[in-house]
């Protein structure tokens, strides 16, 4: 889940195709599952029966087909002109138009406007299900801003690509999302490569912008790809907490320390506190009889204590064991069924508890902390980390994704190459600001592993920088 965000209004009212568009995805529209969907454009839609018009209507009828009825709008009247067909394809009449996916008392309330095309398929199970497919850049240029607000992009002094340096955060928010999605292809259901709402934020163009479109432009066709030779499973978070998560929590990435989770600025232009992450510190107190409820055999003024981390960060780290203890019982559980049972909002925290009075929960972070924390990202980008400095979209991505490396997708258009200059008086001083740029100060060593760590290579036959 990214972070809260209000409902920024639409920017872009047609399809943005982007140059390196050569790959469809698929999404899997779950709230439409079973349930008949009606799909508008503005300029007309063809469908199996229907060459032009103003809504269309896919009814399941069970056994792989599908009834497609055609009418004025959303609320129809329908006439049915096609009782038999199988997977049929909604499309607009003008390309450039979007599809309307009309509200529903099953689904959505409010109406989903997508780009690309819409197909009525049946999985595995014979279950009716609602797919869009539409170019894999116009997809990430959707879920960025779903994932981080668009308004970030516009925060900070001009940086790479005249860009303000809290673009960096939404092109690496970019890549995330492109890699994330690529890396299972079919792997929902078999059927589409993703889903809309639980696999990540797709709401269609809801949150398209300018920066948004920009960011999937600039890192067009760039994926992390792991040792294996896979393109990574690029999982993030709202926010780490100020440490990413480990092997002990499942992730496939080298835990690091996370500086910019911490980030809280105050910028002319923006709403106070709308750069700063709400969830790196946090905390709750839990009433005896809500512990009771979840562990009744402790009895009513139960005892709780952390008994087990992972050894990462402060405090010894993210809780791996909780227990609870009282009535002459004790019993531990996995930190992923209290965190799921008191709706915490991460594994990273600590416990105060004393008997027959309320347990106090003091934690870090929001979301299973697995590779990138999205405001550690914005915090990294406009240098609210400790004194590293700014940090580009490639530096972040790094950072939080090795030892996966990032990549380009065969076949992809070259995009803009963009660079910060490094520079010092002497080729002493030189040497001094490039190390200083690559090494992680908490960390206490360059990003990544032994094997893939990035080493400079200068010479000062000619210039000091």
């Amino acid at each position: 889940m990214g972070p809260t965000r209000a409902d920024v209004p639409l920017e872009q009212a047609t399809r943005m195709s982007l140059p390196s568009d050569t790959l469809d995805v698929r999404i899997a529209m779950i709230e439409y599952d079973t349930a008949a969907v009606s799909i508008t454009s503005s300029g007309g839609v063809r469908a199996p029966g229907a060459t032009g018009a103003k809504a269309v209507k896919l009814t399941p009828n069970g056994g792989g087909t599908w009834t497609v009825a055609t009418g004025t709008g959303c609320a129809g009247p329908w006439t049915t002109v096609q009782p038999q067909s199988s997977t049929p394809l909604v499309q607009p009449v003008v390309s450039a138009d979007l599809l309307t996916l009309c509200p529903s008392a099953a689904g959505p309330q409010t109406p989903i406007a997508v780009q690309g095309t819409i197909t009525g398929v049946y999985n595995s199970a014979a279950q009716a299900r609602t797919v869009n497919t539409l170019p894999l850049e116009e997809y990430v240029a959707d879920v960025v801003p779903g994932e981080s607000p668009s308004y970030w992009g516009t925060a900070g002094a001009t940086g790479p690509q005249t860009h303000p340096w809290g673009f960096q955060a939404l092109e690496a928010q970019a890549v995330a999302v492109r890699s994330y999605v690529l890396a299972s292809p079919g792997g929902y259901g078999g059927y589409a490569t993703t889903c809309d709402l639980y696999c990540q934020s797709y709401r269609g163009t809801r949150y398209l912008s300018a920066n948004s479109t920009a960011a999937a432009q600039d890192t067009a066709g760039d994926v992390m790809v792991m040792p294996s030779g896979a393109i990574a499973s690029t999982e993030y978070s709202a926010s780490t907490g100020g440490y990413t998560s480990s092997g002990t929590e499942g992730s496939p990435f080298t835990p690091v320390p996370d500086t910019g989770d911490g980030v809280c600025l105050t910028l002319p232009g923006f709403a106070k506190g709308s750069l700063c992450n709400p969830s790196h510190d946090w905390s709750v107190t839990v009433p005896l009889a809500t512990i009771h409820a979840h562990w009744p055999q402790e009895g009513t003024t139960p005892t709780v204590t952390v008994s087990g981390r992972n050894g990462l960060g402060t405090w010894g780290g993210r809780v791996t064991k909780v227990t609870i203890s009282g009535n002459a019982e004790s019993q531990t559980v996995t930190a992923a069924a209290f965190v799921a049972a008191l709706s915490l909002k991460s594994n990273y925290f600590t416990i105060t508890s004393s008997a027959g009075q309320p347990v106090k929960i003091t934690g870090h972070g929001w979301g299973h902390g697995i590779g990138m924390g999205q405001w550690g990202a914005l915090g990294y980008a406009l240098g609210t980390d400790g004194g590293q400095g700014n940090w580009t979209w490639e530096r972040i991505v790094d950072h939080y994704y090795a030892p996966a490396t990032l990549q380009t997708l065969p076949g992809t258009a070259s995009t803009p190459f963009s660079f910060t200059r490094i520079a010092g008086q002497t080729a002493d001083a030189t040497a001094v600001q490039e190390l200083e740029d690559r090494f992680d100060a908490s960390a206490g060593q360059c990003p990544g592993t032994a094997s893939t760590r990035p080493v400079v290579l200068a010479t000062d036959a000619t210039y000091p920088d």
